[in-house]
């Protein structure tokens, strides 16, 4: 098939994985995805992961932002850590590289949309998140209280008081937090670790409603 061709029949699709392929050539998948190789090569593809593409900036009719690509890359997962701290505001760096959480094994992707790391939690720890719809994207994204929590309850370090907590990440707009949500977040987690820290910090940041 011919690059146009396939353009033309692929220009809808935001994102363009093993399904689309079949699809767009009509049962000849396996021949579309040797030529997406060969088609990446020539800057003609992004690719996004193994198996997963998406074509140019100004070729596709659908963009696809980076906080979309988060959630599409590796299914399923939320934008949370760091990444949901600065979006949150919570937290004053901008963060360089975008982090997830999902119930698949840990993993780390790197494309032109940016750097994508994936940190696996239990299924029964994979909550918390809202679906933030938008014209120019459509992602998951933690609430601030459960991407402070999740941040706690991954982080390896030995902290015995949670205000080591709030000078390591330099949080700010602390009082936008939900004490109500944080205690009972952390309630979910099944986590003494989390609980502990969750009764502390709400009482160190002194959180209202």
């Amino acid at each position: 098939m011919r690059y146009e061709k396939f353009v033309n029949l692929a220009k809808d699709f935001q994102v363009i994985d093993g399904a689309a392929l079949t699809a767009i050539g009509q049962n000849s998948g396996r021949t579309l995805a040797n030529l997406m190789t060969l088609w990446v090569g020539k800057g003609r593809m992004i690719r996004l992961r193994r198996g997963l593409y998406m074509l140019p900036e100004g070729v596709s009719r659908q963009a696809l932002t980076a906080e979309s690509a988060a959630c599409l890359i590796y299914f399923p997962s939320y934008i949370s850590l760091e990444s949901a701290l600065s979006r949150h505001e919570l937290i004053p760096e901008r963060v360089e590289e975008w982090t997830s959480l999902t119930t698949r094994k840990t993993a780390r992707f790197s494309n032109p949309l940016g750097r994508f790391s994936y940190a696996h939690v239990a299924p029964s720890r994979f909550f918390g998140f809202d679906r933030v719809a938008r014209q120019d994207a459509n992602f998951c994204l933690a609430w601030p209280e459960k991407a402070l929590l999740d941040w706690v309850y991954l982080d390896n370090r030995r902290v015995s008081k949670p205000q080591d907590y709030i000078e390591i990440l330099r949080l700010q707009n602390t009082e936008t937090l939900s004490r109500k949500r944080f205690i009972e977040t952390a309630r979910r987690f099944s986590s003494k670790k989390v609980w502990r820290f969750a009764e502390a910090l709400s009482k160190a940041l002194r959180l209202g409603k």
